[in-house]
């Protein structure tokens, strides 16, 4: 069975840095996110940092990180110029072999993800000012659409990951919800695949998607044709088969479907068509299309 070998509480040091940042880590550690450590240097920089936890496991004479990966990596970045006074609880195991370092790291992982998504993104919105009005609902519909605009399809992000971005991009977040305030009137605006391809028109040019996606709302172009109310149509026809807003007795699409029409149709406007035409993907494609 696995044992603690040593646990304290230190002072953190270039050597505890370095040892750190330079482990080698268990098999089962995640792939450094560059977001999660911008995040890590702006509350460093802000002083408003907690105590670091950090884990590592020796077998067979080999000592491997357990986690610990993303604030070592920013501290090491900042070569000498992190704040004074960092402390890390630090603890070793020592494990007879894989298995039971596995067993530690499996631990170690459930409890870090004991709270629920919903829980992670209502903490950011209650710690973020421009986020702190929005509810439950609206927060997780924003994370998991500006997700799916910025990873795509074959985002493998946790739910701190989401938090990570949603926090990143409130400002949109915030227009998002103004105008989808009313349940009723932009129910078929209220799914995570319509965030995301919001989100996506947003990043190209924010007057012009609240224009649009305003229309799109109001239904109030006179011409049924135009991009606008062809995409309104198309919304309140499909529904979405997986995420935010799935429903029944609709025709179903895909997320990366309904968030490609946002998109196409909001280019077809910006060009100033009057109609356009709106497809589903073929071939399984992971990422969206850019916004023109």
């Amino acid at each position: 069975m696995f044992k603690i070998k040593r646990a304290c509480t230190e002072t953190i040091s270039d050597r505890l840095i370095e040892r750190f940042a330079h482990m080698p880590p268990l098999d089962r550690e995640r792939d450094l996110k560059s977001l999660r450590v911008d995040r890590l240097r702006e509350r460093l920089l802000g002083g408003l940092i907690l105590p670091f936890t950090w884990m590592s496991v020796w077998v067979d004479g080999v000592e491997y990180r357990l986690n610990g990966q993303h604030s070592s990596a920013v501290l090491l970045e900042m070569n000498g110029t992190r704040p004074r006074m960092l402390v890390a609880h630090v603890t070793e195991f020592e494990a007879s072999d894989m298995e039971e370092a596995a067993e530690i790291w499996s631990q170690i992982d459930a409890v870090w993800n004991a709270r629920s998504a919903s829980d992670i993104y209502r903490m950011t919105g209650a710690t973020t000012p421009q986020l702190c009005e929005l509810s439950s609902k609206m927060l997780s519909i924003c994370a998991a659409g500006i997700t799916l605009d910025h990873f795509g399809n074959s985002s493998n992000s946790t739910a701190h990951d989401k938090a990570e971005l949603l926090k990143a991009h409130s400002q949109f977040a915030v227009e998002y919800a103004m105008l989808t305030m009313d349940s009723v009137k932009s129910r078929h605006l209220r799914r995570s695949p319509v965030c995301a391809g919001m989100s996506r028109c947003y990043r190209k040019c924010a007057k012009d998607t609240l224009i649009f996606f305003s229309s799109v709302r109001d239904e109030d172009d006179t011409n049924p044709g135009v991009p606008s109310r062809e995409l309104s149509r198309k919304l309140r026809e499909f529904s979405v088969n997986t995420g935010m807003g799935a429903g029944h007795g609709k025709r179903i699409a895909s997320p990366m479907d309904m968030a490609t029409w946002c998109i196409r149709a909001f280019n077809a406007f910006r060009r100033g068509d009057q109609s356009v035409m709106l497809k589903g993907l073929i071939g399984g494609q992971t990422s969206l299309p850019a916004a023109e």
